[in-house]
């Protein structure tokens, strides 16, 4: 499906729409923060944080639906970008 067209609209589910939709948004954020050096992904996690005060990685995960290994990546590349500053929490009892 290159475009929704009204004639075709009978044979498009809302499911695929919806997830077409989504990879445009996806696109155009891109293209908008690629002067900065961020990713739409990046972007949804920075945005999240600020809007929602979402501190903790397990967090992050919840809101936006990734698995703990794909965050910690995400989250190491915009330490690396001087984005965000991790700090271990008081809390946490690990080592």
């Amino acid at each position: 499906m290159k475009h929704f067209q009204p004639d075709t609209f009978q044979n498009c589910t809302l499911g695929l729409l919806l997830g077409r939709a989504a990879l445009l948004k996806d696109r155009i954020i891109d293209t908008h923060m690629e002067p900065y050096g961020i990713t739409a992904a990046q972007f949804k996690v920075l945005i999240i944080m600020a809007q929602f005060a979402v501190d903790t990685p397990a967090e992050l995960c919840r809101h936006l639906s990734l698995d703990s290994g794909s965050m910690t990546r995400m989250l190491d590349r915009l330490e690396q970008k001087s984005l965000l500053i991790r700090q271990r929490s008081d809390a946490d009892r690990r080592q």
